[in-house]
């Protein structure tokens, strides 16, 4: 169920297991439902050309089974991330799973944003969130991630059995993406 757009000179797609061999990790996980996907895969071109890499949830013919391996599987994932994105449009309600990733990347302290028209409602739980709405929005967005990733927070240094592992406390965590959020607002 998934596909990676990374930063180097074009797009090049990888698979999990190709990507924890290599300890590949990613900048943004890119959130929607597969009806969406083309419009995931342009958030991607954007993120990628403001020099982040990026996950995008595409079919994967490698991941079968029941619901247990594929939540797992997404949880390895976005365990190997730094951000969330959930592109919210008219469909989105109509997923399982775009509320599992948001939920997931919140207790793994990602930085959850979400990428909606202004028009849009919003849950109550997004709407604490930075919210973009246009392509300048995700551009400065990038600006700020790349900010932060380059601030030596401890999100990407600890690593567990090939999963990323939170290595600050829960409040400074809040607190960056409080200011995160106050750029958008």
């Amino acid at each position: 169920m998934a596909r990676l757009f990374m930063k180097t000179a074009g797009e090049r797609e990888t698979s999990l297991r190709e990507a924890v061999r290599d300890g590949v990790e990613w900048d943004v996980f890119v959130s929607h439902k597969s009806d969406d996907t083309r419009q995931a895969l342009d958030l991607a071109r954007v993120i990628q050309r403001e020099g982040l890499s990026s996950w995008v949830n595409v079919l994967d013919p490698n991941v079968t089974g029941d619901g247990r391996e594929l939540d797992d599987y997404i949880e390895r994932v976005l365990s190997r991330t730094f951000s969330l994105l959930a592109l919210v449009t008219d469909v989105t309600h109509e997923s399982w799973w775009v509320p599992f990733e948001i939920g997931l990347a919140f207790e793994l302290r990602r930085y959850l944003s979400s990428f909606a028209d202004r028009n849009m409602h919003l849950p109550s739980f997004l709407q604490k969130h930075p919210r973009l709405a246009t392509h300048q929005d995700l551009r400065h967005w990038c600006a700020r991630l790349n900010q932060l990733k380059k601030s030596d927070r401890p999100e990407r240094v600890l690593l567990l059995e090939g999963r990323s592992v939170m290595a600050e406390d829960r409040e400074a965590y809040l607190r960056a993406m409080r200011q995160l959020t106050a750029d958008f607002r």
